[in-house]
């Protein structure tokens, strides 16, 4: 296994256990032909996997992408930055996620909770989670708690 498909395995091991910390369980996955090494390690997880052909790429997931990158640039032009670092683009990928996400979709499975509300149990709070937007500036004053805190692991999705 290269390092390439341990590190998919890995990503998708840690969301298969944030699923199932709350109740549902990942019994398929569709997913585009560069998943296909990973067969036999799904398996394993009692995961099946369903690939496209092999210059195909599976709709739905294209079109969150393509929604994803489209938040992420509009974000991106309306900054004062020239140019992110590689760190600021993941956070503001992290940040468009979580905001596509607390929402609910029009063809969702429920019309009034969130994809974040039904598998995080997390209801956005205005006070806690609108501060300030990305890419603002903020003065900030660290302490010893906050040193202490930005060192404890993170959680797939901070509450």
């Amino acid at each position: 296994m290269d390092q390439k498909t341990a590190m998919l395995l890995n990503s998708i091991k840690q969301v298969c256990t944030h699923y199932a910390q709350h109740g549902f369980w990942i019994i398929t996955m569709i997913l585009d032909g560069q998943f296909e090494p990973l067969q036999g390690d799904l398996s394993d997880l009692n995961i099946m996997l369903q690939t496209c052909g092999h210059d195909d790429h599976v709709p739905e997931a294209e079109c969150h992408i393509q929604m994803l990158k489209e938040c992420a640039w509009a974000i991106y032009n309306t900054s004062p930055f020239q140019s992110l670092p590689p760190f600021m683009i993941i956070k503001l990928i992290h940040y468009c996620t979580f905001w596509l996400d607390a929402f609910p979709h029009v063809d969702g499975v429920s019309d009034v909770l969130s994809p974040c509300a039904i598998v995080s149990s997390l209801s956005i709070n205005h006070n806690k989670h609108c501060h300030i937007e990305y890419s603002a500036y903020a003065q900030v004053h660290e302490d010893l708690i906050t040193l202490w805190l930005l060192a404890q692991p993170m959680p797939l999705h901070s509450s």
